[in-house]
C-alpha cells in the first residue's frame, strides 16, 4: 500500500506518490481548518518507503496522525493513529511514556516537572501526552527567543 495525493486542477488529476512530496496543505472546509502532511522516509530491515503523516501540533516535538482505514469519513481521534516525531524518528504516541518523555524532562528542566504536576497531568494518557509536548515546545522557543540576545 502506497501513500500518495491526487491533485486536480481543473479537469485533470495527477497522482503525487509520498516519496515526491516534501508536505501538502489544504483547507477542509467541512472541519474549517488547514490540514497540513509531511513525508516521511521509513526504513525497514528490507525496503525504504516514504509515508504522509497529518501535522496536528508542530514544534522540535511533533505529533502526527495517519488514518487507521483509507476512509474518507474519518471524523474522531479514534479514528487515527497518534505519533510523536522526535530528533528525527518517529514513535508511536503510546511510547511517549518511555522513549521520548525521559528526554524531555532533562531538557524542559524543572519547569516541565511543575507544569505536569501542577496540571495533574499524565504522560501515559494520548490526550496529557500532547499537552506535555504543547508545552514543552512553548519552552522551548522561550529558550531560544532568549538565547538572540
Amino acid at each position: 500500500m502506497h501513500d500518495a495525493i491526487l491533485f486536480r486542477s481543473n479537469k485533470q488529476v495527477s497522482v503525487l506518490a509520498a516519496h515526491k512530496i516534501q508536505s501538502v496543505q489544504y483547507y477542509d472546509s467541512q472541519a474549517n481548518i488547514n490540514r497540513k502532511f509531511i513525508s516521511i522516509r521509513e526504513t525497514n530491515v528490507v525496503w525504504r518507503v516514504h509515508k504522509l503523516y497529518e501535522v496536528v501540533l508542530q514544534g522540535e516535538v511533533s505529533v502526527l496522525r495517519k488514518p487507521k482505514t483509507r476512509s474518507t469519513q474519518l471524523e474522531d481521534t479514534e479514528d487515527h493513529i497518534y505519533y510523536v516525531r522526535y530528533q528525527g524518528k518517529v514513535v508511536d504516541l503510546k511510547s511517549f511514556r518511555s522513549k521520548v518523555y525521559p528526554i524531555l524532562t532533562r531538557n524542559g528542566g524543572p519547569m516541565l516537572s511543575v507544569y505536569k504536576f501542577d496540571h495533574h497531568l499524565n504522560p501515559n494518557s494520548p490526550a496529557e501526552a500532547i499537552r506535555i509536548i504543547q508545552y514543552y515546545n512553548t519552552l522551548m522557543k522561550e529558550d531560544q527567543s532568549l538565547a538572540r540576545y
